[in-house]
């Protein structure tokens, strides 16, 4: 769920996730590591990085991120978490106020790629979230770049006329810093079945007639769903089928 209000809705969507009360002097860079835990955030302090230019045009930021992400050893995540932004300033003479409220309650199954957690979300048919990382001893940092293009895109139509102040305003788009603290480890669970569509605990042959009917779909493509492209690719092809045999008769 988001909530956005103010003066102005195209500063929400310049600064969608990035309320802050902290900012960083150096680009944010995501090492990777050991992801697993239960992950906790109470009332944390959001962190952005970016250019002098934008942080001149929103200013008094205050940015929180409260609740729970569970992430576990056989590649299962749960999340639980609210994010909230506000602040104020102005961008050509006119007075910004604004006020950013996203809940984030999802579960789905998430991949490691060096220091990037990739995550699908259950049921979804959005492309997967791509998110930078670090985990060390008891704290996980995950790390959000949004870039000039994407800020472009998420301009409203009557705010268009904008888009050409962005690579002025963000040349490298912004990063944000979602920051928790390890409180436990999660119980194991049963095993992820990332190829139990129909959602019976087995991965069976009505299983494989509703892969069938997506294999060869991409994204853009009528259709297409997330859920079947199990190695998150684009496109749901023969790397898929293959994870699809590994999970074949398997259950829960």
């Amino acid at each position: 769920m988001r909530k956005i209000t103010g003066t102005l809705v195209v500063v929400g969507v310049f600064l969608w996730g990035v309320g802050h009360a902290q900012t960083l002097s150096e680009k944010p860079n995501p090492t990777g590591g050991n992801p697993v835990g239960i992950w906790e955030a109470k009332e944390i302090p959001l962190q952005i990085y970016a250019s002098e230019q934008l942080l001149a045009v929103v200013s008094d930021f205050t940015g929180l991120v409260s609740g729970r992400l569970t992430l576990n050893g056989k590649q299962a995540y749960q999340a639980d978490y609210i994010t909230t932004a506000s602040g104020s300033g102005a961008i050509l003479g006119i007075p910004i106020q604004f006020t950013i409220i996203d809940t984030t309650l999802e579960e789905g199954i998430y991949k490691v790629e060096g220091a990037n957690l990739i995550m699908t979300k259950t049921g979804g048919t959005a492309a997967p979230d791509t998110l930078g990382f670090t985990a060390e001893n008891d704290s996980l940092r995950l790390i959000l770049q949004v870039t000039p293009e994407q800020i472009v895109q998420q301009l409203p139509e009557q705010y268009q006329q904008l888009a050409a102040l962005v690579p002025v305003l963000a040349p490298e788009g912004f990063f944000t810093v979602l920051r928790m603290v390890k409180v436990g480890e999660p119980d194991a669970g049963p095993t992820t079945l990332s190829a139990d569509f129909n959602q019976d605990n087995t991965v069976n042959f009505q299983d494989f007639l509703l892969f069938a009917a997506q294999f060869g779909k991409a994204v853009g493509e009528a259709g297409y769903d997330v859920a079947f492209d199990l190695n998150s690719s684009g496109a749901v092809d023969f790397p898929d089928f293959l994870d699809f045999a590994s999970q074949f008769g398997l259950s829960k």
